[in-house]
């Protein structure tokens, strides 16, 4: 299969893009309304802030712009999301192209994340932040492999940028800049790097793109870091051992869902390999599936990320780790799996690793038609249905001097896409639009408390889905 989407490049490349069209395609014409992370984004959208809640603002930023451009819809959404993903696959590409110089491993390990369930389904489904983090770890680490092969000023700051931009994507981009570091202290080639002085500007402009930020999470400690840490802990007991076996449990059940059907598929695509190693027809040289740094690179990287993790378990204070939380430290996974099990040198020469090469390329496409097959019955399923009806007294809220008032961000999103020219206040998030709030007589309060200023119009009622 890696063979025919090389004979066929253009081809190839027009049915990747239609792949994701088709994603775009299919949201658009969902009329259940909007999940959690699509009704949120289009609420914060109404302000540019240095931050929001507890997730970082880089997303809803981009988010913005693109409802500038597209206007307040369901296609700008979907756009920006299946723009994202796709920009993974093409880094990841370019990443191992740039590490092998081989058009078939740089295939296998960017289709290889197809393998992966939270990337090739969930990232579709219902994610925002995760999607652009994920982006951002396999960026960053691209960016730490070419200043590598080229150690050029900019490089550097190209590091320092992907890094302020992962860190303003989703908070655990932390784990994801000191597992690289540490991983890259343990490899001479890239020890070399991090030791240059040039490194500093890579500190430099990193702290400069974040600080501002990094002010707000100060300024609003309880708003930035509430959410995460309760629900971290939502299971925490006095008991060390408890919360050691709760988190243990998450954690390993969480990792073991991402990851079990790439190790799967990769141990059968590269089975030839595995069996004459044991029988020994396959001669295992010190080098073989290690053959340069880059692969030690990614290998620690996964490694120290998981210890990172398992520190936090260690602790008693990680007691829950959602499938989501752990996407960005796994994606790399099939590119790991391409460069070690893979022959040792760049260009692929033997049978076998063309026939692995093609395995998992085939099981990419095939993954892609099963996701799009899964997503078009689940539309056909629930087309026309409402997954849940505002209640009774929700129906009540209406508009106050051309402001939408409504109990909870889930629903101010649908709101939004109903009356785009109307700003829309949730009264779950009283910190933003508080400026209009405190042209009022009282704070955040339902819209029944100012029935002089009512307009004549009732809000119809909208739906939600999760």
């Amino acid at each position: 299969m890696a063979d025919w989407i090389l004979k066929y490049r253009k081809f190839s490349a027009v049915l990747f893009a239609m792949y994701f069209v088709t994603h775009i395609a299919i949201r658009v014409s969902d009329d259940r309304g909007l999940s959690f992370d699509e009704s949120e984004q289009v609420f914060l959208s109404q302000w540019m802030r240095w931050g929001y809640n507890s997730q970082p603002p880089l997303y809803t930023w981009i988010q913005s712009l693109f409802f500038s451009i597209f206007g307040y819809r369901v296609l700008a959404l979907s756009l920006l999301k299946n723009s994202l993903i796709g920009l993974t696959y093409v880094v990841v590409f370019r990443l191992v192209h740039r590490t092998t110089g081989d058009s078939r491993k740089a295939i296998a390990g960017s289709l290889g994340m197809l393998m992966i369930p939270q990337i090739a389904w969930e990232s579709h489904r219902d994610l925002s932040h995760t999607v652009l983090v994920t982006f951002a770890t396999a960026w960053l680490i691209d960016r730490v492999i070419a200043t590598m092969q080229s150690r050029t000023t900019w490089n550097y700051a190209a590091i320092g940028i992907v890094s302020a931009l992962g860190m303003m994507s989703k908070y655990n981009f932390a784990v994801v800049v000191l597992a690289v570091i540490v991983s890259a202290m343990t490899i001479p080639r890239y020890r070399q790097c991090l030791l240059d002085r040039r490194l500093v500007l890579s500190l430099v402009v990193a702290i400069a793109l974040f600080a501002p930020h990094l002010v707000w999470v100060i300024q609003h400690q309880h708003l930035a870091s509430a959410k995460t840490i309760g629900t971290l802990t939502a299971d925490q007991t006095l008991f060390y051992f408890d919360n050691l076996a709760v988190g243990s449990k998450a954690l390993l059940g969480s990792i073991t869902s991402c990851v079990l059907l790439a190790v799967v598929v990769f141990a059968i695509a590269y089975r030839e390999r595995f069996i004459g190693r044991a029988n020994g027809s396959v001669a295992v040289s010190p080098s073989e599936g290690l053959h340069d740094a880059t692969t030690q690179l990614i290998g620690r990287f996964l490694m120290a990320s998981f210890v990172i993790l398992a520190l936090l378990v260690l602790s008693g204070n990680g007691l829950e780790f959602k499938n989501r939380w752990i996407q960005p430290f796994v994606c790399l996974l099939p590119t790991y799996f391409v460069l070690r099990w893979g022959v040792a040198g760049g260009q692929v020469r033997s049978f076998d690793e063309r026939l692995s090469l093609n395995r998992i390329a085939l099981m990419g496409v095939l993954a892609m038609v099963a996701v799009i097959t899964g997503a078009l019955i689940r539309h056909a399923r629930t087309s026309g249905s409402r997954v849940a009806e505002m209640t009774a007294e929700q129906r009540m809220d209406r508009t106050i001097d051309g402001v939408i008032l409504t109990p909870i961000v889930s629903l101010a999103g649908d709101l939004k896409l109903k009356y785009p020219d109307h700003m829309v206040l949730a009264n779950d998030h009283p910190h933003l639009g508080s400026r209009w709030r405190r042209s009022q007589d009282e704070p955040a309060t339902p819209a029944a408390r100012f029935p002089e200023k009512l307009h004549a119009e009732k809000l119809p009622s909208v739906s939600m889905r999760r």
